[in-house]
């Protein structure tokens, strides 16, 4: 039997390539993270180690070792969405297993295994990211539409220009209903030529901190329910097409930013962002014609300059920050604030443009 330092070294090790890849996944926003692999090596190793060394050396760890093979399925399955066509999750879950297998590996000694997996499965997750991501990115320009620019300077420039709009809807009827009262949205549908009618809705908001993708769905598609409870109960004297909704927070260190309540807490939000870069999640719902809710997720990194008190102040004079998740708006004065940012603009101020043509809304 090995010594006990020994096997808590292993434990130690079988956590920290666990939280490594969890760490990936969390700046991914997934919904699987650091905790959540760390604790997989670590159980899936001290399992292991119990069975092998716990029982008089009468144990069965291959038995033991199938046995979390297994069961770490039901755990992945919970991290495995699926909306309609679309199924998201699967490498989260496949992170999870690999997670599993490296604090076994950890467990039996093989460090050199368990070690080059996980930096297998790091390199992996990146690289082949990074490589389709860009490659979104280049069919996404190729078919002419803009696509994210990175370090893209802060502009207030027309987000589509004229001759990608689509043709107008027939005169009279709306093509989609807007369930949202942000005039930040209804902009970036002016300027994409899609036709629309406003309908703001009161539905109830929830945030989970450490879940950002998952807070922006339910409080969108709560958003969209809620609109269209109200069409069924006050019909419009137009027909439309579809229901928009969207959510949009302020993610930094875990913590979630939403619309401030007071000046005081707009500044307080300002002076936490300062300097650093944060991300910022948009959800879109949309129902169509057939009645089948949609959502698209869309991350974007705004990093800000060093803001002084003075700076902060000059802001908010400037604007009115009291509707705007984070306390700010990087098409209205976001020079001041704004040093870069990474990903959809649109989606910064609260609308990507991506899931628009994802579901037929603008071409």
């Amino acid at each position: 039997m090995p010594e006990a330092h020994v096997m808590v070294t292993r434990l130690v090790l079988a956590g920290v390539l666990g939280a490594l890849i969890g760490a990936e996944r969390e700046y991914r926003a997934k919904v699987a993270g650091t905790r959540t692999h760390l604790l997989v090596a670590v159980g899936a190793a001290l399992m292991v180690i119990v069975s092998r060394w716990g029982f008089g050396g009468q144990g069965d760890p291959g038995r033991v070792a199938a046995q979390i093979v297994s069961g770490i399925g039901f755990i992945g399955a919970g991290a495995i969405m699926v909306n309609k066509h679309a199924v998201h999750g699967l490498t989260t879950a496949a992170g999870i297993w690999v997670a599993a297998g490296i604090g076994m590996a950890v467990a039996c000694g093989l460090y050199a295994l368990a070690v080059s997996s996980a930096a297998i499965s790091l390199i992996g997750l990146e690289v082949l990211g990074w490589f389709f991501r860009n490659k979104r990115r280049l069919l996404a320009e190729l078919d002419g539409e803009e696509g994210d620019k990175a370090l893209r300077p802060v502009s207030t420039e027309v987000l589509v220009p004229n001759d990608k709009r689509r043709p107008a809807s027939v005169p009279g009827v709306f093509r989609i209903v807007l369930a949202s009262g942000s005039p930040r949205r209804a902009k970036i549908l002016e300027a994409a030529g899609v036709d629309f009618a406003v309908l703001k809705t009161d539905a109830q908001e929830t945030s989970i901190p450490d879940d950002p993708e998952g807070t922006v769905k339910a409080n969108a598609v709560a958003k969209l329910e809620a609109a269209r409870r109200e069409l069924a109960q006050n019909p419009p004297s137009t027909p439309c097409g579809g229901v928009l909704a969207a959510d949009t927070i302020v993610w930094l260190d875990g913590r979630i930013y939403g619309k401030p309540r007071d000046l005081a807490e707009a500044a307080a939000f300002l002076r936490e962002l300062s300097g650093r870069t944060h991300a910022v999640f948009t959800c879109v719902a949309f129902a169509g014609a057939d009645g089948a809710v949609r959502t698209s997720v869309v991350r974007s990194d705004v990093t800000f300059r060093v803001l002084d008190e003075a700076a902060i102040s000059s802001y908010l004079d400037k604007v009115k920050p009291l509707d705007r998740a984070g306390a700010y708006d990087i098409d209205d004065s976001g020079g001041v604030l704004v040093a870069s940012h990474t990903g959809s603009y649109e989606n910064i101020m609260g609308l990507p443009l991506e899931p628009l043509a994802e579901f037929g809304i603008m071409s």
